[in-house]
């Protein structure tokens, strides 16, 4: 079990995380209700619908003081590609990290940001010719400097950074002495065979120049080591959501990163909260799957939440893998954004990462402070490293509990912890 307090030494950061807003404009997505981020104006920017996640946000940062290190979003900013929503999107998510006091934000590419999949009239193939043939060329135009923006980095060094994700794939931020980034663009190889715009890959080369630009990089075990990426590195098939649309090499890249330092790799796409951890070593990387921001999402059958998080993560300074506690809020028509505190949300505030000890021994700890039933509470503030237990191994902690102890933890109706306890025999 780690400590979980914060040392003298240990590197601290706050991480900001929404994925999949979806902005767009007008009618022409192909789908009427495609997000709550319906843009009427990119002055503003204004929205059809008054209520919508994006003024709430703002609302919420201001009313209760959030602040954050780093902003990052990994991708599906826009819908189908929609040049005014990809325009206001970047906008909005630069503003919103000036407003958090972010010193950097940054935005993977999604599926729906590039034009793999626009939508031409098909009726006149003369005037046709006229639309946009370069997938990347919107994205390329946005200002500031997409897809990193840092905003005491002179603009020349942003440009560079913007050429060498367009060239590369990716692009390393290095500038801190606390974290190390790397923006990913798993939409790089996407064009308008449908094989290809429905999943991620990882080009050869981008593979082998990451693996070196890690390799020439200073701090891979005293910086946090940051990756934010569209497109799931590993199956994400819950709620039979699929596993066609994954990423193609995904598991090497996973084991590059592992050559280099202990990984927290952010992902959307699927729009289902999940955090869990790669497959392979002793400290294989972090995936944290973000549910979607703004998209009109089926929570009635899936339990499915419009969600923004911020993530407060420690590397110790005497070794060991990085330690989260994540703080997770729902978007509610009508009521706006609201903590999560339910297991039943998938990701939820109070759940974490990093404590990685095997269940039956975190169970035999936990035990020994239940004499008589006890309000969860007391026992996360007698039992600090629980806040660092993914949510799959708090339900693997649930069974050793009972099996071992014969001790439930009682939820509410909505799958909020509330006391811990003998089970009645």
């Amino acid at each position: 079990m780690q400590a979980s307090s914060s040392n003298q030494g240990d590197v601290t950061l706050t991480v900001a995380l929404l994925s999949d807003p979806h902005f767009y404009a007008g009618t022409g997505t192909g789908e009427p209700n495609a997000s709550w981020l319906q843009v009427v104006s990119a002055e503003g920017p204004k929205f059809k619908r008054r209520d919508n996640p994006w003024a709430s946000l703002l609302a919420l940062v201001k009313n209760h003081g959030l602040t954050a290190d780093v902003l990052l979003c990994p991708g599906d900013i826009t819908t189908y590609a929609d040049p005014v929503g990809l325009h206001v999107a970047w906008k909005c998510l630069v503003t919103l990290g000036d407003e958090l006091k972010a010193s950097l934000t940054a935005s993977a590419t999604g599926n729906h940001d590039v034009t793999s999949r626009a939508l031409g009239s098909g009726k006149n193939v003369v005037r046709d010719l006229n639309d946009a043939a370069d997938l990347f060329e919107n994205l390329k135009q946005l200002e500031p400097a997409y897809p990193v923006h840092i905003s005491t980095i002179p603009p020349a060094h942003a440009h560079e950074r913007r050429v060498h994700y367009f060239g590369a794939d990716y692009v390393l931020v290095d500038n801190d002495p606390r974290y190390r980034l790397v923006v990913f663009n798993s939409c790089a190889r996407h064009n308008a065979v449908p094989v290809e715009y429905e999943r991620g890959r990882i080009a050869e080369s981008a593979l082998s120049w990451l693996d070196d630009a890690l390799e020439r990089s200073d701090g891979a075990q005293t910086k946090m080591n940051l990756f934010v990426c569209h497109h799931h590195p590993i199956q994400h098939e819950d709620h039979h959501l699929g596993s066609y649309d994954f990423m193609q090499n995904g598991q090497r890249l996973l084991d590059t990163l592992s050559k280099h330092g202990d990984w927290i790799v952010f992902h959307g796409h699927k729009h289902h909260g999940k955090l869990t951890y790669a497959p392979g070593g002793a400290s294989p990387p972090v995936v944290f799957a973000a549910s979607s921001f703004g998209a009109v999402v089926d929570d009635a059958s899936l339990r499915l939440r419009n969600q923004f998080y911020l993530i407060d993560i420690v590397l110790p300074s005497g070794g060991g893998s990085p330690l989260g506690t994540v703080r997770a809020w729902n978007w509610y028509l009508g009521s706006g954004w609201k903590q999560s505190d339910s297991t039943l949300d998938g990701i939820y505030t109070g759940c974490g990462f990093g404590e990685r000890g095997h269940p039956d021994k975190l169970a035999d700890a936990i035990a020994q402070m239940i004499p008589a039933p006890t309000p969860w509470a007391n026992i996360i503030s007698n039992v600090p490293w629980l806040r660092h237990v993914t949510p799959r191994d708090m339900k693997s902690i649930e069974r050793s509990l009972l099996r071992r102890h014969n001790i439930v933890i009682t939820s509410n109706v909505d799958g909020k912890y509330e006391e811990a306890g003998r089970k009645r025999s």
